[in-house]
């Protein structure tokens, strides 16, 4: 099944988590997911805690909405729906101008670090379920 590519965050993860048991825990609690998809590393928060990013088709988004929180070892954590504002391709402003826009042409630079070249991200990517 797949179907339109949304994103979620989830917060509140404890500091001694890994990545692999975030996956692990996922898979569980979305029954049917493959764990094909963008799952980004795990980030730092405050007090020694840590965020982490789920790119995936909007059913597997709304079966984690419905749990509202996940449980990741011992601690309960925040599931949020990340909303993904239009920015328009040739200025990267927010709204979307296209031919329209009267920006700066920042089309051929990278979204990262600004610099020639066009740096490729593929939105998905596979993740082993080990």
């Amino acid at each position: 099944m797949t179907g339109r590519l949304e994103a979620v965050s989830i917060r509140g993860i404890d500091a001694c988590a890994t990545r692999q048991e975030v996956i692990q825990v996922l898979a569980e609690v979305i029954p049917g997911w493959t764990g094909v998809n963008y799952v980004s590393e795990l980030r730092p928060m405050l007090n020694s805690m840590q965020a982490i990013t789920l790119i995936a088709e909007k059913w597997v988004i709304k079966a984690l909405e419905k749990e509202r929180t996940i449980r990741i070892g011992m601690v309960r954590c925040h599931v949020e729906r990340r909303i993904e504002l239009p920015r328009c391709f040739r200025c990267w402003e927010y709204g979307l101008a296209g031919r329209k826009c009267k920006g700066t042409d920042r089309s051929g630079l990278c979204y990262r670090c600004g610099g020639e070249g066009v740096v490729d991200m593929p939105a998905t990517e596979s993740i082993g379920l080990e």
